[in-house]
């Protein structure tokens, strides 16, 4: 089994990430401190994750290999998709888990082991198993929300449903072809639309609490039996469609049945209608082939074969009726709404009272009031439990009838006695009786008597208490709605302002965030142009250390030509004395020439010899004079050009100082506009901390001025939707009915 830390004793982590391993070189990832487990699309075999998740994400094991998983107790949440389209065959729940997510299961067509869910779950989502093979589940009374086709098309063979739930949403276990067993909770109000379209349950029992069947709940199903609980007011449209239904009972209570409700049932033989049913819809018995026989004394048509109106059933509503006409007889009795004594009338619990006599007793400071009366049992087939008197005062107060009450079975009929004892200053209103035990007013619908000596006035009493308390109402209603216009005014003069409050910082906010982004622009600016000047300071350094690298060269090229100059002129110096022994000598030798010339005419040739020697030896000289003077401007020259270089190099070291003292007025520039960069910095951060909370402000404003909004709105439409109500009559038979526009029932008509 590749367990959270099996195989890699020590996870791999990065700042907020585990690693886990989940099967050969496969892993999974968990995100901390969320304890999110994600990334297992990879994963295969047998997985036990590890006790760090908390939750599961979405997709987290979408379509992995996972043979079986347990889910560790750390788990609240498996997120949407986590396991869907996997081939997990068993998965084991922690008692956590508090949700299972959208289409979490959803075709895990090989999850077939049955499912335990932990009484921690308080929702299934949408799908959750929808497609799966789940075969068994049993779900804890912690659930309280199943999503619409959670099961749809599952393996689902059994079910229970528990008392937490109220709703089955639509198309909860439609489709699922394998149901045989479902339990519905006791909490159940509502069955969804085609919640068990085209399964294959056969028999069903459906509790008290429901109240409405939707449409197509049952349709085409293989559902031959149902037990409808008395609850049921409305069957919709195609309800019971092409099932195999059988039989139907309604409950008596049922008002509505639609359209096509048994459509297609080709096996339903025989239905009973309650008498009280209001509507009718159309196409009802459609292909009801195998219908003989349908009970119903009401007045509704529409049938495909004549109702039958058995005699029990006639003779109930018959009793009914009568009791009704009695009970109408005995408020006719007197204008003001109380019977007369020794007169037998009937009671809402169905008993034959007769209030025989009432009798006063005054005391020192109170008064006893004692009855004598009849209750008897005039049906031949119905047990009815007795009923108990009770006294009502003008000043609200009310007092029963305390003692044990048994059944009377048809037939019986029993005398009895009671007395009160109130104290004096007290007014009696009325005796009633079954006017309920909790009941705190007077009710003309019940049986009452006047005390003796007391005129019966209940209907101008309660007439005009009603009246008093209708004028108080519309006199507080009144009040309330000029408070709540003045509170909507305020409220709208405060959101006014709230709102022109808002534009306005709205505005200082555009207007700051447009001046932080200049600043952040200038800082920018600032920052590059800094960056420039460092830049240049840099190469100006550089370019001042190579020309007084230059420098240095040229200094000691200088002092080598200075010493060569001076060579060259210690040269040029012994080649003109040189020059001046052999001009010397030269004109020594021309002088003994000259005097010898006369002497040395024989020696013609070695004069002529002599003279050509000299000639060459003065040629030599005149190249030599020339060759002096030659040296000699080139040591001017030279000269000239060391005394410029000389002048150079100090312009030099003046522009290297200029330049040393620009750049110690950049560095100090460039520190103050650091230093200013910086200020510059903490005011765009204080002015962002202050946008932050302009901000917050902004949005707590706006919530504010949308819970106002809402609350006006609410207050509004609360004024706006003020029931009122109307009395609506039906032959004998009347009806209050109480709405914001209240409208008579088919066949009803307004009562003037």
């Amino acid at each position: 089994m590749v367990a959270g830390l099996l195989g890699a004793t020590t996870p791999n982590a990065s700042a907020e990430t585990l690693i886990f391993p989940c099967g050969g070189a496969a892993t999974y990832a968990v995100i901390m401190p969320a304890g999110v487990a994600l990334d297992g699309k990879n994963c295969f075999g047998d997985l036990v994750i590890d006790s760090s998740v908390i939750s599961i994400d979405q997709q987290a094991f979408f379509g992995s290999a996972l043979k079986s998983v347990v889910i560790p107790n750390s788990v609240k949440i498996i997120g949407h998709s986590a396991f869907t389209m996997s081939y997990v065959e068993s998965v084991t729940f922690g008692n956590s888990v508090e949700e299972i997510g959208v289409n979490a299961f959803y075709r895990t067509r090989r999850l077939n082991a049955d499912i335990i869910l932990p009484s921690s779950l308080k929702t299934i989502g949408y799908g959750a198993f929808r497609e799966s093979s789940v075969r068994q589940l049993s779900i804890p009374n912690s659930v309280k929300f199943i999503g619409e086709q959670a099961f749809q098309n599952s393996s689902i063979e059994k079910i229970s449903l528990p008392d937490s739930l109220e709703y089955i949403l639509p198309l909860t276990f439609a489709s699922t072809k394998n149901l045989q067993e479902v339990t519905i909770g006791k909490a159940v109000k509502k069955i969804g639309e085609s919640a068990f379209s085209g399964s294959s349950l056969t028999s069903i029992v459906i509790p008290d609490s429901v109240e409405s069947i939707d449409s197509g709940a049952f349709s085409n199903s293989l559902l031959s039996k149902i037990i409808i609980g008395k609850s049921i007011k409305t069957i919709s449209d195609s309800a019971f469609a092409y099932s195999e239904i059988s039989e139907f009972v309604g409950p008596e209570v049922l008002e509505t049945l639609g359209s096509n409700v048994f459509a297609g049932a080709t096996k339903l033989k025989s239905m009973s209608i309650p008498d009280e049913l209001k509507s009718l819809g159309q196409n009802n018995y459609d292909r009801n082939f195998s219908l003989t026989q349908i009970t119903y004394c009401g007045d509704l048509k529409g049938f495909p074969i004549a109702p039958i109106c058995t005699p029990e059933r006639k003779a109930a509503a018959e009793l009914k009726a009568q009791k009704m006409a009695q009970a109408k007889a005995a408020l006719a009795s007197t204008a003001e709404g109380c019977s007369a004594l020794n007169v037998p009338s009937i009671a809402d619990n169905g008993l034959t009272v007769t209030l025989k006599s009432i009798n006063l007793l005054e005391k020192i400071g109170s008064y006893q009031v004692s009855i004598s009366y009849n209750q008897r049992n005039a049906s031949t087939d119905t047990v009815i439990d007795e009923s108990a008197f009770k006294i009502f005062f003008e000043d609200g107060s009310s007092e029963p009838q305390y003692g044990s009450f048994g059944k009377f079975y048809p037939g019986d009929s029993r005398d009895r006695a009671y007395v009160w004892e109130y104290l004096k200053g007290k007014t009696p209103m009325a005796i009633s009786y079954d006017a309920g035990f909790f009941s705190k007013e007077v009710s003309l619908l019940k049986l009452n008597w006047a005390l003796p000596s007391q005129t019966c006035n209940l209907k101008s009493t309660l007439e005009a208490k009603a009246a008093a308390e209708l004028k108080a109402k519309q006199e507080a209603e009144a009040k309330a709605a000029a408070e709540l216009k003045a509170k909507q005014e305020a409220e709208a003069k405060s959101a006014a302002e709230l709102k022109a409050k808002q534009e306005a910082e709205a505005k200082a906010a555009a207007e700051l965030k447009a001046k932080q982004e200049a600043e952040a622009k200038a800082a920018a600016e600032l920052k590059a142009k800094q960056e420039a000047e460092a830049k240049a300071a840099t190469e100006l350094k550089a370019k001042q250390e190579a020309e007084a690298k230059a420098a240095t060269e040229l200094k000691a090229k200088q002092e080598a030509e200075a010493k060569a100059a001076a060579e060259l002129k210690a040269k040029q110096e012994a080649e003109a004395k040189a020059a001046a022994e052999l001009k010397a000598k030269q004109e020594a030798e021309a002088k003994a020439a000259a005097e010898l010339k006369a002497k040395q005419e024989a020696e013609a040739k070695a004069a002529t010899e002599l003279k050509a020697k000299q000639e060459a030896e003065a040629k030599a000289a005149a190249e030599l004079k020339a060759k002096q003077e030659a040296e000699a401007k080139a040591a001017t020259e030279l000269k000239a050009k060391q005394e410029a270089e000389a002048k150079a190099a100090a312009e030099l070291k003046a522009k290297q100082e200029a330049e040393a003292k620009a750049a110690a007025e950049l560095k100090a520039k460039q520190e103050a506009e650091a230093k200013a960069a910086a200020e510059l910095k903490a005011k765009q951060e204080v002015e962002a901390r202050a946008a932050a909370d302009l901000k917050a402000k902004q949005e707590a404003e706006a919530k504010a001025a949308a819970e106002l909004k809402a609350k006006q709105e609410a207050a509004a439409k609360a004024a706006a939707a003020k029931k009122t109500t109307i009395t609506c009559v039906k032959g004998k038979l009347s009806k209050k009915v109480t709405a914001v526009k209240p409208k008579c029932p088919v066949g009803y008509k307004l009562k003037k």
